[in-house]
């Protein structure tokens, strides 16, 4: 599993005043290996690999499950152009900026998340509390929900069943993504679904506007930089487009057009970038879009959870007016009797 925003935020940024200050990559490594956790036991490995005689690239290559895709793209990037701790340094800001994102992010999301909670809780306690009913405990079926579940056998296989779907999920999910293919066939699906895709598509743009600004903003040449940027994005949508724009390239296009024949991008973002070519100011434009579109991306997020939250609330709400109706028919029943 990879390392949160805010570890590597910290190594990226302790990574880059070390090398910066002039001390030797692996010593520089082994400093970072004796703070402990799956980043230390890394780092540690890393070093190894850099007096065994391995690039930095190749080193880091080998903990990809760490590490995202942008930074291990930005790494090659800085290793190439021989300026590693400037970014190394960028890298930590980015970071920092996906930490602050997602700390606002997981505020959003803890109410959706306590009423799906309450949710699960209050029907679990209905179910149990039908079970001691005194029409029940003399042989009666009374049943409001209708799924024929009562006392604590019932409060049990409904927590199980609960519990057991959100977990097959989640396994699905955790498969999808470490299957290449999956995940493949899984992003060209979410691209589909209306939100969602304005959020693949954002989150795509910001890793990508951040990785041409290091990356144009050194000595590696467009072909090679167009290939790292749009590896970073991590979205198979946008890598799939890096023949198109490396054989543009090749052509002798500029930078916008090689952007338009991927057939990804949106106008504005070319419209953007054009001006910037023209000013000879790429880097510093492509960082004002990995802002403004990491901004983005955390909002349609956002929106998706409070939508989540909306469809918890709707369901709980579904949920007590079908016992009302069903209380209601069972009285009318006990009258007519």
């Amino acid at each position: 599993m990879a390392l949160k925003a805010e570890t590597l935020e910290r190594f990226c940024q302790s990574l880059g005043r070390t090398l910066g200050a002039g001390i030797a990559a692996p010593k520089a490594m082994r400093l970072e290996g004796k703070k402990g956790s799956r980043l230390g036991v890394a780092a540690n490995a890393i070093a190894d690999a850099l007096e065994g005689g391995d690039s930095f690239t190749v080193a880091f290559s080998r903990h990809k499950e760490l590490f995202p895709s942008l930074m291990l793209a930005m790494i090659e990037a800085g290793e190439e152009s021989g300026n590693m701790a400037e970014v190394l340094r960028e890298l930590g800001k980015h970071f920092g900026v996906l930490a602050r994102l997602s700390r606002q992010l997981k505020a959003k999301i803890l109410l959706p998340l306590m009423q799906l909670g309450f949710a699960i809780l209050t029907v679990t306690i209905l179910i149990l509390v039908m079970g001691f009913l005194p029409v029940n405990q003399q042989g009666g079926s009374y049943d409001p929900l209708g799924w024929g579940l009562s006392g604590p056998g019932g409060a049990v296989l409904f927590l199980a069943l609960t519990a057991g779907t959100l977990a097959g999920l989640f396994f699905l999910w955790k498969t999808a993504l470490a299957n290449s293919k999956l995940r493949a066939s899984l992003l060209q699906l979410c691209n589909w679904i209306p939100f969602l895709s304005d959020y693949l598509r954002e989150s795509a743009l910001g890793h990508f506007s951040i990785g041409l600004a290091m990356t144009l903003d050194s000595a590696i040449s467009i072909k090679k930089a167009l290939r790292l940027s749009l590896d970073a994005t991590a979205n198979e949508y946008f890598k799939s487009s890096c023949e198109k724009a490396q054989t543009a390239v090749k052509r002798g296009s500029t930078l916008t057009q090689a952007l338009a024949d991927c057939q990804v991008f949106p106008e504005e973002f070319l419209a953007q970038i054009e001006v910037a070519e023209e000013s000879g100011s790429i880097p510093e434009v492509c960082q004002r879009l990995a802002a403004h579109h990491n901004e983005e991306a955390s909002r349609h997020l956002a929106f998706l959870f409070n939508a989540a939250g909306v469809a918890v609330w709707l369901g709980v709400a579904f949920f007590i007016v079908k016992i009302i109706f069903n209380l209601y028919g069972g009285y009318i029943n006990a009258l007519g009797a």
